[in-house]
């Protein structure tokens, strides 16, 4: 386990104490503070993770290859799973039978619909419009979802497109 130092400065100046992140009961760290601080100070922090999570949460328009560089467009809410499984093969049809394992390209936005709007775009284009879609930020078509299953849990944000939702 990590251990988590907070200077004595920030203890008292008001800054942030992850006592609770030790083990360690906020009252018995912090005896000078008062039970409906503490009630205040739970509240605060169970909202701002309520807004955090809606606020992470995203919708991904991606491409999948194969090893001959057959292409796939598909949507998801999570990214990191869906990489998953097309690389075991778990998705029936098209992507599974042309063994489309690569995630070569994604792009994520805040809404659904323009997911959905960007998915359908991208499947009416033709090959040479996607392949110089990938070739911006991926000429190598390395799988991006790779290094997602040595060093991270998720996708970083340097591999973002930095899309908006406007297009």
């Amino acid at each position: 386990m990590n251990r988590i130092v907070i200077p004595t400065e920030a203890k008292r100046s008001g800054g942030t104490c992850f006592c609770s992140a030790l083990g360690h009961h906020p009252k018995n760290c912090h005896p000078d503070r008062s039970e409906a601080k503490w009630r205040d100070l739970l509240l605060l922090s169970a909202v701002q993770s309520l807004v955090m999570s809606r606020r992470d949460h995203g919708y991904y328009v991606y491409l999948v290859a194969s090893i001959s560089r057959v292409l796939y467009c598909g949507v998801t809410n999570n990214i990191w799973r869906r990489a998953e499984e097309h690389r075991q093969g778990k998705i029936q049809g098209f992507s599974a039978d042309y063994n489309c394992k690569r995630l070569v390209w994604f792009e994520r936005f805040q809404y659904v619909g323009n997911a959905l709007s960007r998915e359908k775009q991208i499947k009416r284009w033709r090959r040479e419009k996607k392949v110089m879609l990938i070739v911006q930020t991926n000429p190598t078509w390395v799988d991006l979802s790779e290094e997602w299953r040595e060093e991270t849990a998720g996708p970083s944000t340097s591999l973002r497109s930095g899309r908006d939702d406007k297009f």
